[in-house]
């Protein structure tokens, strides 16, 4: 999970309203795990940050019968294998 203050139990504490808010009802883990191995697998920006850390981040496209009903960026920042938060926004930093 990561060092304290960062890993599942921060993303649980500070962000998973707004993973329930594009989950629409859903399981928004579920979500939020999809989104990241999408951003992990082809970022579209990945700075190394002054704490060692990474700051992927790419845009998520949610569909429904084919259709795209969602678009937004996901910064994930990691360190090494461990993920330290994940949350949706409008725009990659």
């Amino acid at each position: 999970m990561g060092k304290p203050g960062g890993g599942l139990r921060h993303i649980g504490e500070n962000h998973k309203k707004e993973w329930q808010g594009k989950a629409s009802g859903g399981d928004w883990y579920a979500l939020m795990e999809f989104a990241n191995k999408q951003v992990l697998k082809k970022p579209e920006k990945a700075p190394r940050q002054a704490n060692d850390t990474y700051a992927y981040c790419a845009p998520v496209e949610l569909k429904h019968n084919g259709k795209v009903f969602d678009r937004f960026k996901v910064p994930v920042s990691h360190k090494g294998k461990n993920i330290i938060t994940s949350f949706t926004s409008s725009k990659c930093k």
